[in-house]
């Protein structure tokens, strides 16, 4: 078996540095569906903000599921974080590379809903070409997306506090973080449309 990755468009995903802010920005873009634990990083995020108490977290997603957008919402209240959530159900091209581009961490956790499992996250790879650090989960083609331990973390699915403490490390390291972020840089060219058609 010879599995053939999907490339990224490096004209348009690459970091523009000067756009990171002072506030710490955490993003997550997927469909608001349980498959991309949404709910998962909402607890990550309520850990970490203990630890960061300026950071903000922007999810980008379609509504998928519309009782789960409301529970997101609803969870973001009882954590006592809603304050520090949007999440915004429709955003063009340049929005979302606008918020790539001021972010500091991309974060992601799926985790399997019945049969539905995630397959390739060319959301981590697009990160990763913006020059961001990125957290995500094992057990799924995150895997492929993700060089765990030198551009991102990789936890187990509905590990909260394993997450947490990455987005903290990361956060508040910022020799780590840089370092990650070069990594993403070099990682994410390996991932390119002509490369794909080569293979």
């Amino acid at each position: 078996v010879s599995v053939v990755h999907l490339g990224v468009d490096h004209d348009r995903f690459k970091p523009q540095t000067s756009n990171r802010k002072a506030q710490p920005l955490v993003i997550s873009v997927g469909h608001l569906k349980p498959r991309k634990g949404h709910h998962v990083a909402l607890r990550a995020v309520a850990l970490a903000v203990k630890q960061v108490p300026d950071l903000r977290y922007v999810i980008v997603g379609k509504i998928a599921s519309a009782p789960y957008a409301e529970l997101l919402l609803q969870q973001a209240e009882e954590l006592g974080i809603a304050g520090h959530v949007e999440i915004r159900t429709s955003a063009d091209d340049a929005e979302l590379l606008d918020l790539y581009r001021r972010a500091s961490l991309f974060v992601l956790l799926p985790q399997p809903d019945r049969s539905h499992f995630e397959g390739f996250g060319l959301v981590f790879v697009e990160a990763a070409a913006c020059g961001l650090p990125v957290i995500g989960t094992r057990g799924s083609g995150v895997e492929d997306a993700v060089a765990d331990g030198r551009n991102g973390t990789l936890v187990a699915p509905g590990d909260a506090d394993a997450a947490a403490k990455a987005m903290g490390e990361l956060l508040t390291n910022s020799a780590k973080r840089e370092a990650y972020a070069r990594a993403s840089l070099e990682f994410a060219k390996t991932f390119t449309w002509e490369k794909t058609v080569e293979e």
